[in-house]
């Protein structure tokens, strides 16, 4: 008698019926296992920066003051794990978070930019979604408080694999105030910051204007830059904050170039001779209109 496997019939039995066995259920393959449904949810709230599972720095203003602050290397040279070199004292920045972040490639298009760090400003990102940061709207000036997250947050924060730098422009004061500050040093440069802000019913509007320009320690190395930050902030309700940010900026610097070993032994100060002729530069302008609602549930 011809069995299905190596089922052993009984030969009295009837034989058993081939229409039901190719309409039988399979045997279940147990190799595979299907695992509960796992549902996980995330919601943004106050937390100690002791609490949280990430390596944070926090950069208070108080640090930030009587510095040139062209770029993000002057706020964040004293935070450990934590590179960040200006190439020709510019705001063409390298930025580094324990070993992960590039510069950008090239020297006109990517000139002034980095890779590989997510960076914010008021909560908007000024990473673009291939990881490219271009730090043109940047400067210290506009800052209040600059907080470095030194770990991989790319869970939390998208193309954030090697950290998070968010800069945040929004003061806290009670009533009208006006400040101007000059700076001044050395390789020409000079430095123009007016700051204002007034309350307005339950929110505030502030805005600053810097003009920084600088001769640069090479030939070909100058630049300037006019920039304007206005945050608008309002409070809607009890747990509702609205917030209206516009910043615009005209940026320009001459890339004096590379140089042999022989040539900045010699002539440190030179410009490469090609780099000169053909007036390499990067010359941005620039500006954003950006919003932010926030709405606390619970």
């Amino acid at each position: 008698m011809t069995v299905t496997g190596a089922v052993a019939v009984d030969a009295q039995e009837p034989a058993p019926d081939s229409t039901a066995d190719s309409t039988a259920a399979p045997t279940p393959d147990s190799s595979r296992t299907r695992l509960p449904t796992v549902t996980v949810k995330a919601a943004r709230a106050s937390q100690s920066t002791f609490a949280v599972p990430l390596a944070i720095t926090v950069v208070a203003r108080e640090r930030l003051e009587n510095r040139r602050g062209y770029s993000l290397d002057e706020a964040l040279q004293d935070v450990p794990g934590v590179v960040a070199q200006s190439r020709y004292g510019g705001s063409d920045i390298k930025l580094s978070i324990r070993g992960f972040g590039a510069r950008g490639a090239g020297d006109r298009s990517n000139a002034g930019t980095s890779r590989g760090v997510r960076v914010l400003l008021d909560g908007i990102p000024e990473t673009e979604p291939d990881g490219r940061t271009s730090f043109d709207l940047i400067d210290l000036a506009a800052a209040e408080r600059v907080e470095v997250v030194r770990s991989n947050a790319s869970a939390l924060w998208g193309n954030a694999g090697g950290g998070v730098v968010s800069i945040s422009t929004v003061p806290s004061f009670e009533k009208f105030f006006a400040d101007l500050q000059q700076i001044g040093g050395s390789f020409g440069l000079r430095r123009s910051v007016v700051r204002a802000g007034t309350r307005l019913g339950t929110g505030s509007l502030a805005a600053t204007f810097t003009n920084t320009s600088q001769n640069g320690g090479r030939d070909h190395s100058d630049s300037r830059r006019f920039l304007l930050n206005t945050a608008l902030t309002s409070r809607l309700g009890d747990r509702t904050d609205l917030g209206l940010f516009v910043s615009a900026a005209n940026d320009l610097f001459h890339i004096p170039g590379p140089l042999t070993m022989a040539e900045a032994l010699a002539t440190p100060r030179i410009a490469n001779a090609t780099y000169a002729s053909r007036d390499e530069r990067r010359f941005n302008r620039l500006g954003r209109i950006g919003m932010t609602l926030e709405h606390s549930f619970d």
